[in-house]
């Protein structure tokens, strides 16, 4: 018998057969013909968005004539050591670092993509000049991710990376062991899924000044231990720091010092057993500090006003110098845990509020419920005695 299959409405076996043998062969060519329509447009559909995909994709690195250069100490890339790469490239080449430790200083002026294979095991650790650095960016829209790196100058500016222009983003490094991590003299920077640890001074430091913009900035995912300022904000405003963990600095976990600090927002961080510190405010405004965890750590504020903490969990606060500060909604915080210094406080406890006029309400209605139940009590003993009369 043949069996002739249309991936249409029309599925049929051309050869006669009785009733029963047809109708069995014909539920088996029905669904043997929708298996096969259904595969067939599953597979045009994937087919159609895999060429979609790789469309964009082409399109996107086409669009950035892009070029990836492997850089292997070992001799099996293109190129033996990251400068090269770095010369030879083109603004959005990708540049592969495989494994290993690379010890040049490197600067990087063009639109690049430096990606080491792993940040556990792609080590950059130059020896600078006094004060200097282990990586230079002064291109934007620069991205740097899977690398370990650390500085072994000497000097106490010397650093892990300076970041000298906008749009330049740091993904999943680990800095230690150099006096600054990163130093950032730009604006609209992301620093993310990275790890601090041994900087002598800052694991991170924003440096603005009246003539430098240092704003807008962001550091997310990202760990901070046994640096002497977690982060560390000079002139510096509209930055956000968030979903960050600092902890066991000898100094603070946040120092915002110098002056014109303002509208920086802490979100969602825990922060906590730094030696000095929680958080830090001098001559810094309009700040905010939400949802964060801070136990076993103060904030501190001095010459600072119109700083906001809230939905948070408090261990103190410290307020000097003129010095205000509101705190909302935070956990199992009142005036006891406040120490105010020629200065002033509001706290605005919302859930007490609600949970009060909750309660209220509730007694209301027990008491109304009471007033009912005797009522109604009354009238049944009242009507028992009339009928036993």
């Amino acid at each position: 018998m043949v069996v002739r299959l249309y991936l249409g409405n029309k599925c049929h076996d051309s050869t006669y057969m009785d009733v029963g043998e047809m109708k069995g062969r014909y539920v088996l060519g029905t669904l043997v013909c929708v298996l096969l329509y259904f595969s067939i447009e599953l597979g045009i559909i994937v087919e159609a968005y895999n060429e979609d995909h790789l469309i964009e994709e082409d399109s996107d690195l086409l669009n950035k004539e892009y070029e990836k250069l492997v850089v292997d100490s070992q001799g099996g890339g293109d190129f033996l050591n990251i400068q090269d790469a770095i010369d030879f490239a083109k603004d959005g080449d990708l540049i592969f670092v495989k494994s290993g430790t690379y010890s040049q200083i490197v600067h990087i002026y063009k639109q690049i993509y430096l990606q080491g294979e792993s940040k556990d095991n792609t080590f950059l650790s130059p020896t600078s000049n006094s004060n200097g650095y282990a990586i230079r960016i002064t291109s934007d829209k620069v991205t740097i991710s899977g690398f370990s790196i650390r500085n072994y100058g000497k000097g106490l500016y010397a650093s892990g990376i300076r970041i000298h222009n906008d749009y330049v983003t740091i993904n999943n490094c680990i800095i230690y062991n150099t006096p600054v991590g990163i130093a950032v003299w730009g604006s609209y920077n992301t620093i993310t899924n990275c790890e601090f640890y041994g900087c002598e001074d800052e694991g991170i430091v924003f440096l603005g000044s009246n003539v430098n913009s240092c704003n807008y900035n962001t550091v997310s995912k990202s760990k901070f231990y046994d640096n002497t300022d977690g982060i560390e904000l000079q002139y510096s405003s509209y930055n956000k720091i968030q979903d960050c963990e600092f902890y066991d600095n000898s100094h603070a976990g946040i120092d915002a010092i110098a002056s014109s600090n303002n509208n920086n927002e802490i979100i969602n961080c825990y922060i906590y057993n730094n030696d000095g510190y929680g958080v830090y405010f001098c001559k810094s405004n309009d700040n905010k500090i939400t949802n964060c965890r801070i136990t076993n750590n103060n904030v501190m504020t001095t010459k600072s006003t119109n700083n906001i903490i809230s939905e948070s969990t408090l261990s103190s606060v410290y307020l000097m110098d003129e010095s205000y500060i509101k705190i909302e909604n935070c956990k199992e915080f009142d005036k006891a845990s406040i120490k105010a210094i020629n200065s002033n406080y509001e706290i605005e406890n919302q859930n007490n509020e609600i949970n009060n006029k909750l309660r209220e309400r509730i007694r209301n209605r027990i008491q109304e419920i009471l007033i009912n139940l005797k009522s109604f009590s009354t009238y049944v003993k009242n009507v028992v005695l009339k009928n036993n009369n």
